[in-house]
């Protein structure tokens, strides 16, 4: 016979999510694991120091992206590039262990006659929420 701890089980299993909370707090990826709802806006540190990987949610083909970042979240500079055709911009140049925030804003053709008013960035108008990352 088997004797099984259930106050052993529940401390492996808290010790597992904790361990999970805080690889994801520190962006890296878990294999076997996703996150179920995806942001607006991703950042991905690059494979080179200094380099970030920016990814918006995508609009369409035929919309383009505006880029901006911030040191502080309140005064922004646009980024370089400023301006993609795709929904990702890559950003190099950063300094190390810096934090920064980074939003976007889609560009999309004017359609004739009026149009709702778009409720997130992927759908124009609207800056994203602002991503924040230090860089390594």
């Amino acid at each position: 016979m088997v004797k099984i701890s259930w106050t052993s089980l529940a401390q492996n299993h808290l010790q597992e999510i904790e361990g999970y909370i805080a690889a994801q707090s520190a962006g890296m990826d878990i294999k076997g694991h996703s996150s179920k709802a995806k942001g607006e806006l991703t950042i991905k540190q690059g494979k080179i120091s200094g380099k970030i990987i920016l990814t918006a949610h995508a609009a369409g083909k035929h919309a383009a992206y505006e880029w901006q970042q911030s040191a502080d979240n309140t005064a922004w500079a646009d980024c370089n590039p400023h301006v993609t055709t795709e929904a990702k911009n890559t950003i190099s140049g950063l300094i190390l262990g810096t934090v920064y925030y980074f939003r976007f804003k889609t560009v999309l053709p004017k359609k004739t006659g009026k149009a709702p008013a778009p409720k997130t960035a992927a759908q124009g108008e609207n800056w994203s929420q602002s991503v924040k990352i230090i860089v390594t």
